[in-house]
C-alpha cells in the first residue's frame, strides 16, 4: 500500500537536531520544512480549517477550506485540494523506494485495526437496530 509521507511530532520542533526524523519517509529534513507537492491542513486560532498547499507555482499558498459539512475532515481536505492537489498527492505516494519496512508494518497494523474497529461499529449499529 502506497501512502503519503506524514510528518512526525518533531516537525514542530523549534530547531533541527541530528538523527531526528521529521517525516516518516525522511523526505523532510528540518522542522517546518515544506516540500513541493506537499500540503499541511490545520485548524487556526479562529477555529477555521485552513491548508498550506504547494502544487502550482514557486511558493506554497494558504487556502481557507471552509466548513466540512457532513464530510470527515480528511474527505473535506481532499475535496478542497482539487485536481492539482490530488495529482501531487499521487505523485508523492508513488515515489521510488516506498516506505521503510518498519513504517510499512505500522501502516499495515493500523489499517488492520481500523478495519476491525469499523467491523465492531457496524455490528453495534446492527444490534441497536434490533
Amino acid at each position: 500500500m502506497a501512502v503519503s509521507d506524514f510528518i512526525t511530532p518533531n516537525y514542530y520542533d523549534s530547531d533541527a537536531r541530528p538523527g531526528v526524523r521529521y517525516s516518516f519517509q525522511g523526505n523532510i529534513t528540518r522542522p517546518r520544512q515544506m516540500l513541493d507537492g506537499g500540503y499541511i491542513s490545520f485548524v487556526n486560532a479562529a477555529d477555521e480549517l485552513q491548508q498550506i498547499l504547494w502544487v502550482d507555482g514557486p511558493t506554497p499558498v494558504l487556502k481557507d477550506l471552509g466548513p466540512a459539512g457532513n464530510l470527515s475532515l480528511r474527505e473535506h481536505v481532499h475535496k478542497e485540494m482539487g485536481k492539482a492537489g490530488y495529482e501531487a498527492k499521487q505523485h508523492q505516494r508513488h515515489k521510488k523506494g516506498g516506505l521503510p519496512a518498519d513504517v510499512q508494518r505500522r501502516v499495515d497494523a493500523t489499517a488492520s485495526e481500523l478495519r476491525s474497529a469499523q467491523d465492531r461499529a457496524e455490528l453495534l449499529r446492527a444490534i441497536h437496530r434490533l
